[in-house]
This record gives structure tokens, sequence and C-alpha cells, in this order.
């Protein structure tokens, strides 16, 4: 098997387009590893409880989301709000963080989901304050998700 830099070198070598299947394969097969039997949503939840399962539901279904905040602060009862770091996020409307309704329907849960997708860069400007969160939304008392962690 190559070494970590083998592996790196050859990579660099790849264009665009092969260099974001590799990555998309790599999380893909990486997240096998950690994850278990799909599970269902949790039984008589709490509102935090649906953000996690939710989560591992998001790591599961895009290897391309390596982070997920979610945002509690200022979030209506029954919505969740997760902003997702997608490291294939390219050519993104960099001035602006929109939110998808994801449309969540589980049967016994009765949430909104909204979700913004942000390249990299974009989450280190609204760390700093130099790009704005959607209105209403707040990164006061967020809780981070990383793959693989949860």
């Amino acid at each position: 098997m190559p070494d970590p830099i083998q592996l790196a070198r050859e990579a660099a070598s790849l264009d665009e387009q092969q260099l974001q299947s590799f990555a998309c394969e790599l999380a893909r097969v990486r997240s096998g590893r950690h994850q278990g039997a799909a599970s269902g949503p949790p039984h008589h939840p709490s509102k935090d409880q649906v953000a996690s399962w939710l989560a591992r539901e998001h790591f599961s279904a895009d290897p391309a989301i390596t982070d997920i905040w979610y945002l509690p602060g200022n979030a209506p009862d029954r919505e969740i709000r997760f902003l997702e770091n997608n490291a294939l996020l390219a050519g993104l409307n960099e001035q602006e963080v929109i939110p998808i309704d994801f449309g969540f329907e589980v049967e016994g849960l009765n949430y909104q989901l909204l979700v913004a997708d942000v390249a990299p860069t974009q989450w280190e400007r609204l760390q700093n304050g130099a790009l704005p969160l959607p209105p209403n939304w707040t990164l006061e008392d967020y809780r981070h998700f990383r793959r693989g962690q949860l």
C-alpha cells in the first residue's frame, strides 16, 4: 500500500473532476468504517436528539459533508437549523448563506429542518463576522458535529 505522501502526490495529479470523485469515494469508504447499521429515528426524542440523528443521516447520505453546526439559538421550538460544511463546494455565492427547507417528514417527529451549505472559507468568515448568517440565525450555543465522531 502506498504511504500517505505517495497518495497525496498521486491525488495532486488528478484533474478537478477526478479529485472530487476521489474525495467522495474516500469519504464514503471512511464513513463506512465508523457507521454501524443504519438506525431509525430516536423514540420520544428531544430536539437535540433529533438534531444528532439527522446529522448522522446527513453524513451518511453525503460524503462531501465534513462538519455540521447545529444552531439551536433563536430557533423556534420545532425548527432545526444546520450549517453544513461541504468540502466540494466550488463557485458558491460567497457573499450570502441561504438556508433550504429540507421538507423533513418522519412519522412522530414534527420538526422543520433548514440546511445552509457553506464552503470552508465561508465558515471562517461566519465566525469572524465578515459574512452574515440568515436573518434570526445565531452561532450562539452552536453544537459541532464532525464526520466520524457521532
